[in-house]
């Protein structure tokens, strides 16, 4: 018997994310290897070892489980429990995911590592000690016990009986070598539930429990057998749904999964009390069921005695935390729930089979004086002697009925083990079978799809001949009109020679006009190109000074955050030190109703000022991954200025090589002045995030919650303290209507100013209307003085064919009838220019950070309605910018 030892408790912290890598997290924690410390946000923590990110898997197995590995040989029952926030590095540190392909990997977890241990220490032990290992493997799923190494996902039920609990149809399998175990792991391993959440990709949705069994035994020497069992835990982490976004199925085994872990740290917290009399609540989950018991029969059902947790077992807990300070609050529970199971101390024994005990027990009283002489017949009370013998046979054939029990039960489970190999090897042949006719089936249908194919192919091959007959039968005939057409087109060239004569002086003055017109439309073309030039400049300086007034609007909106979360840090100190201060004063029975006033107000601002100083942790986060997402914008365009990969007309060429314009360096050196700005701004949030983040963790809300009323024993005083409670509802509640008041007539302004922007849309769409129907009248005017003009052109033409000269008034005729084209062109032109693309155009704020920006400046009480009121007027404004434009260009 071994005297009470408390159970190990290791520290283990993860690197940091992709994820938190992205979101610029910093670090919330400090690591004293040496001193056996960690440090989170001012709170410090001594265990057993403390394993910082750069620690490697070797050195964890070493620094933590391999010394169980000593107690195990010697008969002892041995725990190993892996606790942490989801996504803290628990499944990677135990191994409980290892498969025969990594179980020699160096980033093997402890499992793998403790099995290739246990077999080397067995090969080596010799012939004359004979060892058994059997495995099982269980997980604890929506509050529902499953075998993970058997095929059925039936429940299965936790009973008790005879003051032995135990899980009825757990199986247990025979294992010899390391390559078996692991493959026993992986089956495991695959059957075990796991889910997708925001927090980690492969989040193992329930509790997993893989036990290795031991059983020793001596050759000639049965009585120094035992069977030790090896508890190794792989406990699902616990989730705050707010970071995870789990919704529907995934939300219920959230709320599951915290519901086993809140009682298995209230167990922790019972076995941490001092004191005889306690209750320790084992039944309020299955996981704290089954930590308090163990394996001990090798029958089909699974007994248990209380072991894990304050009983028989070497017990090690290794607490998984990450390093990221957006994980703080999550870090800094787990600490404390592994700092209270450091004060549970269990009572480890050798565990020996009960019947080999009883034989031991026998042989000592055979070895006794006293009792020799009662088998001698040394005392006149023959009767004794008799009664004893006839024990010892009535309990030795108790103990072979039973072992005859145990291996009728062997040999059955035997039999359905061959019946279900040979189950497994028709299912074999039948999917053989069924593979066979299927691919029969395909390779018909194929057959049949070639054949459709083939007949297609040569109808298709008749269709092409017939065409080609077609083809030839059209080519001839194409050939007799080509001749035919020859012969006239000889008639009409002498006709048109003498035509083009008389066109040649016509062309002429046409040349010499279009010259004009060209070197006009290349003018205008010019013009309008530089025109464009211009308004492109001055459109790029219109955003560059926007871009600066929004960027110097939030500077000034991040200076203010910060000096926000300043002045909320010193009220958060102030009020800690006021509270501390009331806390010490015992209040006067003179004094007692100011004194309750004074107390009940410096409780009820510390509890605000710590709510607002997390509200402002918070939004200094949002504030810093906003910040984090602008850096990462302004290199990618840093980074798509400098690429190489630049068009030439944005690069000049220098005696060096190509260089960039001066509007790139230009821009660049704003990008490079803005990264700086930023740099600093996350210096300043990630500093004081911490100085928030260390003054929330010294308040813990919970225990002074429970310290608040210990020194209220009166009536007269809880009378007191009421009154003053029910003085400050009732301010609230005139508060509260007040602000619903208000509430309600911001809502009426804001009704009224939707009706106002409806009538304005009304109105615009009405000018739109109108617009179009002016245009449609400048079209049809324009197609028909284009029609007239063809017209006249043409008999124009006539005229001049039928003429041997050209006299003066056809040559006038013809130059206004190029004028009125021209004149109907520049309509054409002025109609196309005045058509409005979009009548309506609904405008939005320019981007998500000026709106956060706008929003960032109010209370949040106030952010909502301010924002709404601030867009309206935005809409309105714009509303009135387009209508003014629309006129304009119609005008």
């Amino acid at each position: 018997m071994t005297d009470d030892i408390p159970v190990k408790v290791f520290v283990r912290s993860r690197p940091f994310s992709d994820k938190e890598k992205l979101e610029n997290a910093q670090e919330c924690l400090q690591f004293f290897v040496e001193s056996n410390q960690i440090s989170c946000n001012g709170k410090t923590f001594t265990f057993d070892g403390v394993l910082d990110p750069t620690t490697p898997q070797d050195t964890v197995y070493d620094v933590t489980a391999s010394s169980l590995l000593e107690q195990f040989f010697k008969g002892f029952n041995c725990t190993v429990l892996a606790y942490g926030q989801t996504g803290s590095g628990k499944t990677y540190t135990m191994g409980t995911e290892e498969t025969t392909v990594s179980m020699q990997s160096d980033k093997r977890g402890i499992i793998p590592r403790l099995v290739d241990a246990l077999f080397r220490q067995i090969s080596e032990s010799g012939a004359e000690i004979k060892f058994q290992v059997f495995v099982s493997m269980l997980e604890i799923y929506d509050e529902k016990v499953h075998d993970l190494l058997s095929p059925s996902r039936e429940p299965l039920q936790v009973r008790e009986q005879g003051g032995a609990v135990f899980v009825q149809g757990l199986s247990k399998c025979r294992v010899q070598n390391l390559a078996q175990t692991m493959s026993q792991l992986e089956k495991g391993g695959l059957l075990r539930s796991k889910g997708e959440t925001a927090m980690n990709a492969q989040s193992s949705r329930s509790h997993a429990i893989f036990t290795i069994s031991l059983e020793k035994v001596e050759n000639g020497d049965e009585e120094n057998g035992f069977t030790a069992k090896l508890h190794l835990v792989d406990l699902a982490g616990s989730e705050r749904l707010k970071k995870t976004q789990a919704e529907g199925a995934r939300k219920m085994e959230g709320i599951r999964i915290n519901e086993g872990l809140l009682a298995l740290g209230n167990v922790i917290s019972a076995l941490s009390e001092q004191g005889g009399n306690r209750h320790i609540p084992y039944r309020d989950s299955k996981i704290t069921r089954l930590l308090q018991v163990f394996l001990n029969f090798p029958t089909n059902y699974a007994f248990f005695s209380k072991d894990s947790l304050g009983g028989n077992s070497y017990t090690l807990m290794i607490a998984c935390v990450s390093p990221a300070d957006s994980n703080a609050e999550e870090t800094l529970s787990t600490l404390r729930y592994a700092d209270r199971a450091k004060k549970i101390k269990n009572k480890p024994v050798v565990n020996i089979d009960p019947g080999q005990q009883k034989i031991r027990e026998l042989k000592e009283k055979d070895g006794d004086p006293s009792m020799a002489k009662v088998l001698h017949g040394d005392t006149d009370d023959e009767v004794l002697d008799e009664t004893v013998c006839l024990k010892f046979v009535d309990q030795q054939a108790f103990l072979n009925k039973e072992l005859e029990d145990v291996m009728r039960q062997i040999k059955d489970k035997e039999d359905i083990l061959t019946k279900a190999v040979e189950n497994q090897k028709n299912v074999d042949e039948l999917m053989k079978k069924h593979k066979y006719v299927y691919l029969i089936s395909h390779f018909l249908l194929l057959c049949y799809l070639l054949r459709l194919a083939e007949e297609r192919r040569r109808k298709l091959q008749d269709m092409e001949k017939q065409l080609a007959q077609f083809r030839k039968q059209m080519n001839e005939m194409k050939k007799l009109e080509r001749q035919r057409q020859q012969s006239e087109e000889t008639q009409k060239r002498m006709q048109a020679e003498i035509v083009e004569l008389k066109k040649a002086k016509v062309r002429m003055v046409k040349q010499q006009k279009e010259e004009a017109e060209k070197y006009r439309h290349w003018k205008i073309k010019h013009d309008r190109e530089l025109h464009q030039l211009k308004q492109k400049e001055r459109k790029r300086d219109i955003e560059a000074a926007r871009e600066k007034r929004v960027h110097d609007q939030q500077m000034l909106v991040y200076k203010q955050k910060l000096e926000d979360a300043s002045k909320v840090n010193k009220r958060l100190q102030a009020q800690m030190e006021r509270a501390a201060v009331f806390s010490r004063e015992k209040p006067e029975s003179e004094k007692s109703l100011s004194n309750a006033k004074q107390f009940i107000e410096a409780e009820l601002a510390l509890v605000g000022s710590s709510y607002e100083a997390e509200l402002m942790c918070q939004s200094l986060k949002d504030q810093r991954r906003q910040l984090g997402r602008k850096k990462a914008r302004l290199q990618r365009q840093r980074e798509s200025i400098q690429s190489p990969d630049e068009p030439l007309p944005k690069r000049r060429s220098t005696e060096q090589g190509p260089a960039l314009s001066p509007e790139d360096e230009e821009t660049l050196n704003k990008i490079d002045e803005e990264l700086k700005n930023i740099d600093q701004q996350q210096i300043l949030c990630s500093d004081e995030l911490n100085k928030l983040q260390r003054g929330c963790g010294s308040i813990d809300v919970d225990s002074r919650s429970e310290t608040r009323w210990k020194d209220l024993y009166t009536v007269a005083a809880a009378r007191i303290y009421l009154k003053v409670l029910f003085e400050q509802a009732a301010n609230e509640r005139r508060t509260i209507i007040d602000q619903e008041k208000e509430m309600k007539g911001l809502q009426r302004k804001n009704k009224e100013l939707e009706s106002y922007i409806r009538d304005l849309k009304k109105r615009h769409e009405d000018q739109v209307r109108e617009m179009h129907e002016k245009n449609r009248k400048l079209a049809m005017e324009y197609d028909k003085e284009k029609s007239e003009a063809e017209m006249h052109f043409l008999n124009l033409m006539a005229r001049m064919n039928t003429c041997s000269m050209v006299d003066e008034d056809v040559l006038r005729e013809f130059k206004r009838l190029c004028e009125n084209f021209e004149h109907a062109s520049r309509i054409r032109n002025q109609v196309k220019t005045t058509k409005v693309k979009n009548p309506i155009k609904e405008v939005e704020p320019d981007s998500e950070e000026e709106e956060s920006i706008m929003d960032s400046s109010y209370h949040p009480h106030e952010r909502a309605s301010h924002h709404h009121h601030e867009k309206k007027k935005k809409r309105l404004t714009l509303v009135y910018a387009q209508s003014s434009i629309d006129q304009e260009v119609y005008d």
